[in-house]
């Protein structure tokens, strides 16, 4: 995550790397506030418009549900799904 300061058009990827980062600590059982914290960061600085952003909102959704809060996680995968049907009329690139 930290090379989005060094290697220029990364940004669009971010997306990707903190759901991969995000899933694996889920399916390791090490999910936790500093995971978050890395989640709202992304979404605090980085532009919304590339296609891979709802790969970031799916993960965040999970998490969010994951560490107490199942009303925002459902809400975000709610949302997620609202913004892929923008781009694709079916669940494919993420499992809204």
């Amino acid at each position: 995550m930290a090379l989005r300061h060094e290697v220029r058009g990364a940004q669009a990827y971010l997306a990707c790397a903190l759901n991969a980062l995000i899933f694996a600590a889920i399916d390791r059982g090490t999910a936790g506030a500093e995971h978050m914290d890395m989640a709202n960061e992304f979404f605090a600085t980085q532009p919304s418009v590339d296609l891979p952003y709802a790969q970031a909102m799916e993960a965040r959704g999970w998490l969010r549900a994951l560490l107490g809060d199942p009303e925002a996680g459902l809400a975000e995968l709610l949302e997620c799904g609202r913004r892929e049907l923008r781009w694709i009329d079916n669940p494919t690139i993420v499992a809204w």
